[in-house]
C-alpha cells in the first residue's frame, strides 16, 4: 500500500501529463485556426510539436527570474481555490 504522500505525487504526475496533452492539443488547434501566430517557422515545425516545446519551456524558463511561469500559474490557481 502506498503512503499518502507517494500517492498524491503519483496522481499529480498522472494528471499533469493529462493536462499537458489537453493544453498542447488546444494550442495546436488555436494555431491551425489562426487564433495564435508565430513570428516565423523556418524549420516547418508542426503546431503540435511547437505546443509541446512551449509546454516544456514553460516549466524551465523563469518568469522574471523567479520560477517557471507554468509553476506560477499553478500556484495562482491553488491560492485562488484556497481563498474560496
Amino acid at each position: 500500500m502506498a503512503k499518502q504522500s507517494e500517492h498524491i505525487r503519483t496522481l499529480y504526475r498522472q494528471y499533469l501529463e493529462a493536462a499537458e496533452a489537453v493544453v498542447t492539443a488546444q494550442y495546436a488547434e488555436a494555431e491551425r485556426r489562426g487564433l495564435v501566430t508565430r513570428d516565423s517557422n523556418d524549420y516547418d515545425v508542426s503546431p503540435e510539436a511547437y505546443a509541446k516545446a512551449l509546454w516544456r519551456n514553460g516549466w524551465r524558463r523563469a518568469d522574471g527570474g523567479k520560477k517557471p511561469y507554468l509553476l506560477t500559474v499553478l500556484q495562482e490557481h491553488t491560492d485562488a481555490k484556497a481563498r474560496r
